[in-house]
């Protein structure tokens, strides 16, 4: 569902999608005290429809996203969804405490949605030139700077193939197009073509870089499974800690990402643009992801040869939270990278996968903890094997990934831009 979510997103705008998802909740919580009285194979049946139509919700960011803004701005914004679920989580465990009667948890969320979805419906649109709220002149300085950014390339390749400027090019583009600027500063009532065509399924799950993606998606997301669901029994079985020390530990993990997250996202921004030690864009993209995975992966690995002191599991823990955001900068943007025409596409396959991880996570922790959920040597076991599928995620990202459009079909933009990148790298 995921995947059809974020097609549907591309092909007739993400608006919708996040209407049906939101209000359809909303609707479902308001009838899940009744169901719950009624039926359980209804009230069942609802969670699994609610799922369904939440599944696109992820991916129709990316589409949204891509409407709205340049890629220098979706890097900074990107980072934002990741930030919006931290708070999701934190604010869905706070409201139900403070409201009295279970059934009275879902009638507030249900009201909240449609709220929401209202003023969603009213406000927003897919597209800026779809939307009242956006004056002319926003809208004409919208449409140059995503043209801008569009025509960049093509610009770009003429003086590489006419000039040789290789370096002043390289130059350019690290000031976010400045050069392509002139020729289409008075071009931004022209609205950008969205042609409509099929979408190219076999091209995009056999690409070599969403192959990586796929896989980097898939165990980075098993170590955060892990932490999620295991890492609170691992401190309270082998370190015995308390339940404030639990929560005190999980909520600064939280709380370090929500700071930082969007600071981490503006580094990747800056590094793209300043290319630093003769970096591209694909070299940005894995130094950042490589950050996240290994360090991950040295953070459970170091956990495996503790001493049983809490404070120094803390401070790894910490480690590998500040370490994880840098996949903002990473695997987060690589869509955007790939394609202009398919990114919340692309995105959704690989998130579809990943979510493979929470099976997977709670299943091996089951077989290889048994019964021993106290054995400090099994609790071992299970750790370093999660350090070592990091490092086989970001293996493979570094090995498979190229952050740069791909021609999945008529794309001549995509071919331009890419050529453009490789005359510059060489």
């Amino acid at each position: 569902f995921m995947i059809i979510g974020g097609r549907l997103a591309e092909a007739y705008g993400a608006k919708y999608v996040f209407m049906v998802a939101v209000a359809g909740s909303g609707l479902i919580n308001f009838a899940t005290p009744w169901l719950a009285d009624t039926s359980y194979p209804l009230l069942v049946a609802s969670r699994m429809l609610m799922g369904a139509i939440q599944a696109g919700v992820f991916p129709g960011m990316y589409a949204l996203f891509g409407k709205w803004l340049t890629m220098t701005e979706a890097s900074i914004f990107t980072p934002l969804i990741k930030l919006s679920l931290r708070l999701g989580m934190l604010l869905g465990s706070a409201i139900p405490g403070l409201i009295t009667g279970w059934p009275n948890v879902f009638y507030t969320t249900g009201t909240m949605s449609i709220i929401w979805s209202l003023a969603w419906w009213v406000l927003v649109s897919s597209d800026p030139a779809d939307n009242q709220w956006v004056s002319e002149a926003e809208l004409r300085k919208i449409n140059r700077k995503k043209r801008c950014h569009q025509e960049e390339a093509e610009e770009q390749v003429n003086e590489v193939n006419e000039n040789g400027m290789g370096d002043d090019a390289g130059n350019i583009i690290s000031h976010d197009g400045e050069g392509a600027k002139s020729n289409c500063a008075n071009d931004g009532n022209k609205p950008t073509n969205n042609v409509k065509r099929t979408t190219p399924w076999l091209k995009i799950i056999t690409c070599p870089s969403v192959i990586g993606l796929i896989i980097v998606k898939l165990t980075f997301n098993y170590a955060f499974d892990f932490m999620s669901i295991e890492l609170p029994s691992y401190l309270k079985y082998v370190h015995h800690a308390s339940k404030e020390q639990i929560s005190s530990i999980t909520s600064a993990i939280y709380l370090v990402q929500v700071i930082l997250i969007v600071f981490v996202g503006w580094m990747a921004k800056v590094a793209v643009q300043r290319r630093p030690l003769g970096m591209n864009k694909t070299g940005v993209r894995k130094l950042f992801q490589g950050i996240a995975s290994f360090g991950m992966s040295v953070t459970f690995l170091s956990l495996s040869f503790n001493n049983c002191n809490l404070l120094y599991i803390a401070i790894l823990l910490q480690f590998g939270s500040l370490c994880s955001m840098f996949d903002s900068g990473g695997e987060i943007m690589l869509p955007y990278d790939l394609s202009d025409q398919y990114p919340a596409t692309i995105m959704a396959i690989a998130n579809t996968f990943a979510q493979l991880s929470a099976v997977s996570s709670t299943t091996v922790a089951a077989l290889v903890l048994g019964g021993h959920g106290g054995s400090f040597h099994r609790w071992n076991i299970l750790i370093r094997l999660v350090a070592t599928v990091n490092l086989i995620g970001g293996l493979c990202f570094t090995c498979l990934v190229k952050a740069e459009p791909i021609d999945f079909g008529d794309g001549r933009r995509d071919k331009e831009r890419k050529d453009l990148e490789a005359s510059i790298g060489s």
